[in-house]
């Protein structure tokens, strides 16, 4: 299967991927206007084979700081452009692989032993002391694509410890997703750094983050039942959706109950409500655009 033999930590492929930032990186900075030399060549470590880019450059006076500032811009884009290069090869790569079994049990059983081995090499990134930034941030985005894959399958489901999750998402709901979490955030209900967050509990990018709620309670019980509304066909739950949101969110920083189930709803004037009905309304705008719990 070629999305399982794409996840070897192939020295030769990173030397590919590093010519291609090189190539890059050399036509970017060659073209500012206050850099009067720039090189960068590729190094090998002569102990542990491993390739890296070193760069040197001669400036125009009193730029330094700003080029330093670009440089680190420019560097940490070209190298991320190329990580998610082979997230995306990945993805196709599973997808085509995907394709080829006909079987329900052999898919899953295929996706559980690609899951399991992103999560070995990351962990084993982790815990080397002088683990591979840029490898590590490859793989991560990896294990991205991989759970962004198997949301659109709508026969798979991933059992976890607290609640199981399957996917039925196309692109329009991820570009909602963002108009949501705007929403949200001007309102001062979801904080701005918790984007992350945001995205994990509902697209499942991290199954252990948890989101936090700033609003008042009765408003996010208001906002989980009309998320979870069979007649807005948003999020389906398989199993108790309480208990579901007690391991997804908290509210203002402490964790929630189930018996939140029973709080007195916001009046229809409420400006936190009415920021949830337009929300919901975002959702509602695409009724194939589906989560499953």
């Amino acid at each position: 299967m070629k999305a399982l033999e794409f996840l070897a930590i192939d020295e030769q492929v990173k030397l590919i991927d590093l010519k291609l930032e090189k190539k890059i990186l050399s036509k970017l900075f060659k073209e500012l206007p206050y850099i009067k030399s720039f090189n960068i060549d590729l190094y090998k470590d002569p102990i542990t084979g491993e390739h890296t880019l070193i760069d040197s450059f001669t400036l125009d006076k009193d730029v330094e700081d700003i080029f330093i500032k670009i440089h680190h811009t420019i560097t940490r884009k070209v190298s991320s452009d190329i990580v998610k290069i082979r997230g995306l090869e990945f993805a196709k790569l599973l997808e085509k692989d995907l394709s080829g079994i006909q079987i329900g049990e052999d898919r899953i059983a295929y996706l559980k032993k690609i899951e399991s081995r992103i999560r070995r090499i990351i962990i084993s990134l982790v815990d080397d002391e002088t683990h591979d930034d840029w490898e590590l941030r490859k793989f991560g985005f990896i294990q991205d694509k991989f759970y962004d894959v198997i949301s659109y399958l709508e026969d798979i489901e991933f059992s976890e410890n607290k609640y199981v999750l399957s996917y039925n998402l196309p692109g329009r709901f991820v570009i909602v997703m963002d108009e949501a979490f705007e929403l949200f955030v001007n309102a001062g209900l979801l904080a701005k750094n918790s984007k992350v967050a945001f995205e994990s509990v509902l697209l499942l990018q991290n199954k252990t983050k948890q989101l936090d709620w700033l609003g008042k309670q009765n408003v996010f019980v208001y906002f989980i039942k009309a998320i979870t509304h069979e007649d807005n066909k948003i999020i389906h739950c398989k199993g108790d959706k309480w208990e579901i949101a007690t391991n997804c969110f908290t509210v203002n920083g402490k964790k929630i109950a189930k018996s939140i189930q029973h709080d007195n709803p916001p009046k229809d004037n409420n400006p936190a409500k009415i920021v949830v009905d337009q929300v919901i309304k975002l959702f509602k705008k695409s009724k194939k655009n589906n989560t499953v719990f």
